[in-house]
């Protein structure tokens, strides 16, 4: 409504929607005002809420002023015109021109419709535990349009903090995740991929655009995510075959997640450096078995001997990686040094060292045996002892052997 007051200006410019577009008749509680009113402003600005059919009443104060909107005649007092605005600049604009009743003095009022984007049918597919397509359709939102259209999106909430339909998610609101994307052609739909999201959790959704008139929105809708599924579980992690320098090493599948396995294999590492691998971790070596729910195994080399590892299995799928508990072997010792020797009579001569195979000792004629006590530092390492090419007895580390009988002379 634009009521027009003194002989050629306006006192106050108010706009009223219809009920509809087709109806004519004016719903009081949905007038809106245009701008705060004066005589010797002359340019308004009018932004519908709900229709795109925008109606002025226009009254002059004066009984004989005649009003024009966009030079079309109006009858004063209290006449309306209405506008039915696109998108071209032209189509938004009202120009109301008031003639005082001397015919020559006018004054010239334009009312500039903006209106926001119109946002309408939400959409929802491919709910998964995490993620879902979610979508709208957006109007009056082409490009070179007056109200340019310049973000468009989704915006997501869960339940628990909207809980019901009509909840009104809005853009920056507490908890509300956006997903946006770019503005295309009047009335199209769009969709965009809502990551992010926890499985069988229900979310509300809002789809919503922008333009510089502000931010628009759709009918609000709910999903609810899938319940989801979990990396690989691995169970029983081995070693076999473990020598200086290598091993077999394995694991079995508890169970695939609810996904198809990708890949599987073991890690492992020197546990000095790594007591629990993991795939790119720091000393982590990776072996790759292949795809699969069986039992597997295997080999690994160029180890180093004498040394502690722990190795995992693993499983991958689309849900992540799962690992087995961390183990441990020891790759056998190549160390065959003795780091000492002690005889239970005489003196070894040179006195030992471990780089030296050959001693010599001297005993009384009436010794008639002697024993020999062997050290070595690699506890996995075996000891044997013999005298005058008999046969080899073993002798535990640091343990004295059983008496080597003597023969008159060397021996």
């Amino acid at each position: 409504m634009i009521g027009v007051s003194n002989t050629s200006s306006a006192s106050h410019i108010v706009a009223t929607l219809p009920n509809t577009a087709e109806s004519m008749t004016y719903v009081a509680t949905s007038s809106r005002r245009v701008n705060h009113f004066h005589p010797d402003v002359l340019s308004y600005t009018l932004i519908p809420s709900h229709s795109s059919l925008v109606f002025l009443q226009l009254t002059a104060m004066h009984p004989s002023a005649t009003i024009t909107v966009d030079g079309a005649a109006v009858t004063n007092p209290g006449n309306s015109a209405t506008k039915t605005y696109g998108t071209s600049a032209s189509s938004r604009t009202f120009t109301v021109v008031v003639t005082a009743e001397d015919g020559v003095t006018q004054r010239t009022y334009t009312v500039v419709i903006r209106s926001p984007v119109t946002v309408t049918t939400p959409t929802s597919a491919n709910v998964l535990a995490t993620s879902a397509t979610l979508g709208g359709t957006t109007g009056n939102s082409a490009t070179g349009a007056v109200e340019v259209c310049t973000e468009r999106g989704i915006l997501v909430a869960p339940s628990s903090l909207y809980p019901n339909t009509t909840s009104l998610l809005q853009y920056n609101g507490n908890g509300v995740l956006r997903f946006s994307t770019s503005c295309s052609s009047t009335g199209n739909a769009y969709t965009v991929s809502a990551t992010g999201l926890l499985p069988n959790t229900t979310y509300r959704f809002r789809p919503y655009a922008v333009n510089s008139v502000g931010v628009s929105y759709g009918t609000p809708s709910s999903i609810t995510t899938a319940a989801g599924s979990t990396a690989p579980t691995m169970i029983s992690p081995t070693s076999t075959s473990i020598t200086a320098t290598g091993a077999s090493l394995g694991g079995t599948l508890g169970s695939d997640g609810g996904a198809a396995i990708t890949e599987k294999g073991v890690v492992y590492a020197q546990t000095s450096a790594n007591a629990t691998p993991t795939i790119g971790g720091p000393g982590v070596t990776q072996v790759i078995d292949g795809t699969g729910l069986d039992v597997f195994s295997n080999a690994v080399s160029s180890l180093t001997p004498g040394t502690l590892y722990s190795f995992r299995a693993y499983a991958t799928s689309a849900n992540g990686t799962g690992y087995s508990s961390a183990a441990t072997f020891t790759t056998l010792s190549s160390v065959a040094t003795l780091s000492g020797l002690t005889l239970s009579t005489g003196a070894l001569s040179p006195a030992f060292t471990s780089g030296t195979l050959t001693y010599s000792a001297t005993v009384g004629t009436d010794t008639a045996s002697v024993t020999v006590t062997p050290f070595v530092s690699q506890a996995q390492a075996t000891l044997a002892v013999r005298v005058n090419g008999g046969a080899y007895a073993s002798v535990p580390n640091g343990t004295p052997s059983g008496a080597l009988s003597l023969n008159s002379g060397a021996n």
